[in-house]
């Protein structure tokens, strides 16, 4: 039962990593380097003002910052006090199995 518990937190836990990994990737930062766009062109696509850039462009920005709030929104509830509260493990042994899972190369699909 313990062993259960603190597997399903570490299961979690790189659960959420895996998601705060994808949403590195959908800053205004990294989707300004993507667009090849300035930070001005990307404050005026997050604050739905018209911009110079392709529509297309303005599009796939649109998407990706869609994306970005629906990953978010997944974390919520899932920090690493939360999750060892909701599983009642203790963050010295699921680290441990975090740490083997991510040798082995498994993970969670939340």
């Amino acid at each position: 039962m313990i062993h259960e518990r603190h597997m399903k937190a570490a299961e979690e836990i790189l659960w959420t990593r895996k998601i705060q990994k994808e949403l590195a990737q959908l800053t205004n930062v990294s989707l300004e380097d993507k667009f090849e766009c300035s930070r001005y062109h990307m404050y005026r696509i997050t604050c739905g003002l018209e911009s110079t850039l392709p529509a297309d462009d303005v599009s796939l920005i649109n998407a990706c910052l869609a994306e970005r709030d629906r990953l978010k929104a997944l974390l919520i509830g899932h920090s690493q006090k939360e999750i060892f509260r909701r599983h009642g493990a203790s963050y010295e042994t699921v680290i441990r199995y975090v740490e083997d899972f991510a040798e082995c190369g498994a993970g969670h699909e939340h």
